[in-house]
């Protein structure tokens, strides 16, 4: 199994990031716009499938495995190309990798990105390899899989609506976590009842 991490994880994490780029730039200016996206996102995939590869994030020995593998690099592309990203300031920042993932179809670095988070995800690249934060960052990853394209606009979308509509105030629990400051209204209001993290947090806690 581990020749198909190196022999197809790899190449296809890749060759997907620099398909998309290259698209993208060659709609938007032609060729050498294609080629300068397509080689900078190309790049970025070379890093994370070898990430994902050396962490053996795949289960290739299943069905499932194969099936997540090529949702990353279909429906879930633009997660999986935000994540090749993230895997790479990740690695800039010295942050090891951790064997967390193995097999899961994430790969875990070490460290929390953001400092008082025990974990934070983009596309199926996790920073902070707690085990008790694992199960939620998955669902996190899940979530990108289900909702593919659309997944990074409705999260944005959900803090700026969370942040001008606190619609949330109507339910959330004051008396265990008080919105006493602009610290607490984002923290503990506006980030905790984001349409993906209310579903982390119930379905993982």
């Amino acid at each position: 199994m581990r020749a198909l991490d190196w022999g197809l994880g790899l190449p296809v994490r890749a060759l997907t990031n620099g398909g998309a780029g290259f698209a993208v730039g060659y709609l938007a200016g032609g060729w050498i716009p294609g080629l300068i996206v397509g080689g900078v996102l190309l790049g970025l995939g070379i890093v994370h499938g070898v990430a994902l590869a050396i962490k053996r994030a795949y289960a290739w020995d299943t069905a499932l495995g194969w099936f997540l593998f090529i949702l990353d690099n279909t429906w879930s592309l633009l997660n999986s190309i935000a994540g090749s990203g993230y895997c790479l300031i990740n690695f800039l920042r010295l942050n090891g990798l951790s064997d967390q993932g193995v097999g899961t179809g994430a790969v875990f670095h070490k460290s929390p990105f953001i400092p008082g988070f025990a974990a934070t995800t983009v596309g199926n690249v996790v920073a902070g390899d707690s085990s008790t934060s694992a199960e939620h960052e998955l669902v996190h990853v899940l979530q990108g899989r289900i909702f593919g394209p659309l997944y990074i606009p409705g999260v944005i979308a959900s803090y700026v609506v969370n942040t001008i509509l606190p619609y949330w105030l109507i339910y959330h629990d004051h008396s265990r976590r008080p919105i006493n400051g602009i610290g607490a209204y984002f923290i503990d209001g506006v980030y905790r009842h984001t349409w993906n993290e209310e579903w982390a947090y119930k379905v993982a806690g």
